[in-house]
């Protein structure tokens, strides 16, 4: 009897033991794709820096400049960049950050409904990647793992994780001209504008709103950022649908 009560103990401990291994394998296996995915595509991302002049504030007409920061992303060989229209709209002067160094841009066009801007660098960096904006994907899982890599303050890229945690067509009374998809992922001081992928590096969307209340943010997704995107390049504007 006490053997077989030891022999039942052991194989006990030994079953916990390896659902414990597998448990941490698949950690590690996480890990590993999280790495794998921001270093695929953090070479594509960039701080954006946009000067405003405001008025005159002394008699030698000397202007109080403003500074907004934000993040962006190459998404093609030309050197176009995708950024948040509340970071470059009406500026004087954009330029991009990449690896330390900075590159004069020239805006192709604004949308403020959707908060998008199309930068184009005047030089672009002598080795970037791009992010490929894919129409053909769906929409991702509710409760599938959200990574974005954004500029944060003065840092350069740097991954965070969160959830993709649902699909909205509207907030409170205020109607969205898209659908957008809603992240656990912060997008604060800086972080604007930054590419949402998924845990396969593929782009799901580009940050466009903070939640503040849930600590989270809405992303325009990739079906919409891709006709924004044409839009922009080709009018430098974007002609939205309405119902009369």
């Amino acid at each position: 009897m006490a053997v077989r009560l030891w022999v039942a103990g052991w194989c006990a401990l030994t079953a916990l033991a390896s659902s414990l291994m597998g448990q941490a394998v698949s950690a590690l296996a996480l890990q590993q794709r999280l790495i794998d995915v921001f270093e695929q595509n953090k070479d594509a991302v960039v701080q954006v820096k946009a000067a405003y002049a405001g008025p005159a504030v002394s008699e030698d007409e000397t202007k109080e400049v403003t500074l907004r920061v934000g993040t962006g992303f190459f998404i093609s060989r030309e050197g176009h960049v995708l950024v948040s229209a509340s970071r470059a709209a009406g500026s004087d002067r954009v330029w991009v950050e990449h690896k330390g160094r900075s590159y004069a841009a020239e805006a192709l066009g604004h949308d403020r409904l959707t908060n998008i801007s199309i930068l184009r660098t005047l030089e672009p960096p002598a080795e970037f990647s791009i992010i490929n904006i894919d129409t053909s994907l769906p929409r991702p899982a509710i409760g599938s793992i959200a990574i974005a890599i954004a500029c944060p303050l003065e840092f350069g890229p740097s991954p965070s994780m969160g959830l993709f945690t649902g699909i909205d067509k509207k907030i409170g009374d205020k109607f969205f001209p898209a659908e957008y998809i809603r992240t656990s992922i912060s997008v604060d001081a800086g972080q604007g504008g930054c590419p949402i992928l998924d845990v396969e590096g593929r782009l799901v969307g580009m940050s466009v709103a903070s939640i503040p209340d849930l600590d989270g943010s809405y992303c325009l997704p990739v079906d919409a950022l891709s006709r924004v995107r044409d839009d922009l390049i080709f009018s430098g504007k974007v002609i939205h649908g309405w119902l009369g």
